[in-house]
């Protein structure tokens, strides 16, 4: 025997096109396993949309759109098994210090011995950056880099300008000097 008669779709067709010890061939074989698995999804999730909109979080159990879940790489669709809500929550048990402002607040304790408030007070008294004087959203701080000692609060731009010229004294005077010797330079707008 090497044909057999399919019992779904009542085709004759080579044994090759059979599963092992199936009555069904390869193509009607796997509809109906498409169609169990989505019998099961909707028995599952009954009143709740199709899985092409979304899934279950593996901690809530909660059926959610797709846009509920963060993006992730290890995900099979792209995006975590977990949702959003369920990993903010567990974030915040197992590392509070996750705010961004408490970070901050930590990081110039850490880092240069001050608090935010004596940051805060050094702004207000130089009135804007040390450098340019101007106003900017987010001043940071200057130190020594070999004492440590904070030496006031600049701009970014100024700050990576005395970085890039080695925070020292002598190449700011000569870069000074080539800029008024050449004078291809724009006068500064408070001049």
């Amino acid at each position: 025997m090497t044909t057999k008669t399919c019992t779904k779709c009542d085709e004759t067709k080579p044994l090759d096109e059979f599963p092992q010890h199936r009555y069904e061939c390869v193509v009607c074989y796997r509809g109906s396993q498409k169609a169990r698995a989505q019998a099961a999804l909707v028995k599952k999730y009954s009143g709740q949309s199709s899985r092409c909109d979304g899934r279950a979080c593996t901690v809530c159990n909660e059926f959610k759109p797709w846009t509920g879940f963060e993006k992730s790489r290890r995900g099979r669709n792209g995006r975590s098994s977990k949702c959003a809500s369920c990993i903010r929550k567990r974030r915040a048990v197992y590392n509070p210090t996750r705010c961004p402002k408490k970070r901050s607040d930590q990081r110039l304790v850490r880092k240069y011995g001050i608090t935010r408030e004596q940051f805060q007070g050094l702004v207000e008294d130089q009135g804007g950056c040390a450098i340019c004087g101007l106003r900017c959203f987010r001043l940071v701080v200057d130190h020594n880099h070999k004492t440590g000692e904070v030496r006031g609060a600049l701009c970014s731009t100024c700050n990576k300008g005395i970085g890039l010229l080695q925070d020292s004294p002598s190449i700011v005077r000569a870069a000074l000097d080539y800029l008024e010797n050449r004078g291809h330079y724009s006068p500064h707008p408070e001049d």
